[in-house]
């Protein structure tokens, strides 16, 4: 250790680069496309303001008996993830073992169109797409721990050239 760092300052910074932390609202945030659109989805924003009217809302956990579109865990087998249309289309996260779920709701969600390609990253991120139209949809990206909308990209079916 150099002198120039008292041991206390250097245990500080070592726990402070250690401890991860909800991005910035606006931070570009990079991640990786499971679902490869073969357009980049990192940076490109659907909406001015992503995370405005953004939230993870306790909700009634559906009835028995009800159907999944999807199911998820993550990777760590620490959350799961539902995506269903009964009676609207929506998207429910919660810890696994844990009753308490929770509904990702969002200004550019639709209650009339599927998600689909529920998909985890490594730690708490829940990727899926929503089709909008046709032939564009929404890529999104959700930091479940911290209840942060990371992107939310649009992309077409089809790229051209490809």
């Amino acid at each position: 250790m150099s002198a120039a760092v008292s041991r206390p300052a250097a245990l500080a910074l070592l726990l402070a680069s250690a401890c991860r932390s909800a991005p910035s609202p606006g931070a570009p945030v990079t991640l990786e496309d499971p679902h490869h659109h073969g357009v980049e989805v990192n940076g490109s924003w659907a909406m001015e303001n992503p995370n405005e009217g953004f939230a993870l809302v306790p909700v009634p956990a559906p009835p028995a008996g009800s159907e999944w579109d999807e199911r998820a865990v993550s990777p760590e087998g620490k959350w799961e993830a539902f995506a269903t249309c009964e009676p609207e289309c929506r998207v429910l996260v919660r810890a696994v073992g844990q009753a308490e779920m929770r509904e990702l709701r969002g200004p550019a969600f639709s209650e009339l169109r599927p998600f689909s390609g529920l998909v985890w990253l490594p730690s708490d991120i829940l990727v899926f797409d929503q089709w909008t139209q046709p032939h564009y949809g929404i890529h999104y990206a959700v930091d479940v721990r911290h209840g942060r909308l990371l992107q939310a990209a649009p992309f077409p079916d089809r790229v051209e050239g490809r």
